[in-house]
């Protein structure tokens, strides 16, 4: 007897999903595309996945990158003969990615496949607003797919004066509340068995120029001018990590810098646990996963107004927004948060609230589960 089971839709699905980025990360990529796959939607479609995490290695030369652009243009050819894709979802990061998947967009248009496309990092308004282009391609690249997904309502915005040709879905980052692991959430306790008394600052990321790593080294110089007692812990690694050591030494900052290098998940959150605040001197950014894991581990946010930070951190009522670059401004704003200590539970709650609303990965389920449901 023939089975009547409705067979799944073959889903493509182009996004990071190696168990590390090649740097040593565990970054919002790679977590936004395997968080998706091992969702429950894995119930509801058979994916046909392509990895392009390893673009993220460290100074690749151009033909390396067109190396592996080929051998993943090659498994998406096998997959269009070889299967009967409903839908292809593709995650972009900056740079020659964007280029690579907006290529892979065209291509898929060809053949009549409905394109979900999700560009996810705040350097791509830097590469449009530094060449023409780039521009042109990203304007070619939005006219040639069905659905924009845009992490906030100011990418939303921002894409709108790039094409108005497709439709746009706003779908904001996401946490996993049900990989916890057992950490109780409403402790608002923060214990610090060290004796160490300082305003503790932590900043998690990759250490380049464009997160902002130089800013935040005057503004612990300009804390420490203003005889106001705090410490920073590092928690990264990247291109700029050398410059940045050395520049701390030049200005005799050593000891107010701790350097971990990366950290993994259950690191991080005894950091947030031990730390008054989270600073994100970033002068673009797509939306921070740091400051969703921030909020959920009840650490306040203080940070740049770049890219999706403004639809997350209202300031002063769940945190405090600085000018990108404007190091004075974000001295005035720590110094609030150091004399006022009320505010940062005030800030953890409020946030607390947002992100049970729109950063659950239920959430993320849904909006693509809906959009998957669209194309079947």
């Amino acid at each position: 007897m023939e089975s009547n089971k409705k067979a799944l839709p073959d889903i493509l699905f182009i996004g990071g999903f190696a168990n590390k980025s090649l740097d040593g990360g565990y970054g919002g990529q790679i977590f936004a595309s395997r968080s998706i796959v091992n969702s429950s939607l894995k119930d509801f479609v058979n994916w046909k996945l392509i990895d392009s995490t390893s673009e993220l290695s460290k100074n690749p030369s151009i033909t390396d990158k067109l190396v592996r652009a080929l051998k993943r243009f090659l498994l998406l050819n096998k997959f269009i003969f070889s299967s009967k894709i409903k839908l292809a979802i593709i995650f972009s990061s900056h740079g020659f990615g964007f280029i690579e998947k907006g290529f892979y967009c065209r291509y898929l248009k060809l053949w009549s496949i409905p394109v979900a496309f999700f560009p996810r990092s705040g350097i791509i308004q830097k590469n449009i607003s530094n060449s023409k282009f780039y521009r042109k391609f990203a304007t070619f690249t939005l006219n040639n797919i069905d659905i924009l997904l845009c992490q906030s309502n100011y990418w939303k915005n921002y894409y709108d004066g790039i094409s108005e040709n497709c439709k746009k879905i706003v779908c904001e980052n996401w946490i996993d509340l049900n990989n916890l692991n057992g950490i109780n959430l409403l402790k608002p306790d923060k214990p610090d068995k060290s004796g160490n008394t300082s305003f503790k600052i932590l900043y998690l990321g990759k250490l380049d120029q464009n997160k902002g790593i130089f800013e935040t080294i005057n503004i612990i110089r300009l804390l420490s001018d203003n005889n106001k007692s705090v410490v920073i812990t590092i928690g990264g690694r990247g291109p700029d990590e050398i410059l940045m050591k050395k520049k701390i030494q030049e200005l005799k900052l050593e000891k107010y810098f701790n350097f971990l290098g990366w950290v993994d998940h259950k690191e991080k959150i005894n950091l947030f646990s031990s730390h008054d605040c989270l600073l994100l001197s970033s002068h673009f950014e797509g939306f921070p996963n740091v400051i969703l894991e921030s909020i959920l581990y009840k650490t306040s946010v203080v940070a740049s107004n770049v890219g999706s930070v403004g639809d997350i951190i209202k300031d002063g009522y769940n945190g405090l927004l600085f000018e990108p670059k404007n190091v004075l401004e974000a001295v005035k704003k720590i110094e609030l948060l150091i004399d006022n200590p009320n505010l940062k539970q005030q800030f953890v709650d409020n946030s607390y609230i947002r992100l049970l609303e729109k950063n659950t990965l239920e959430h993320a389920v849904n909006i693509f589960k809906s959009i998957i449901k669209s194309y079947e």
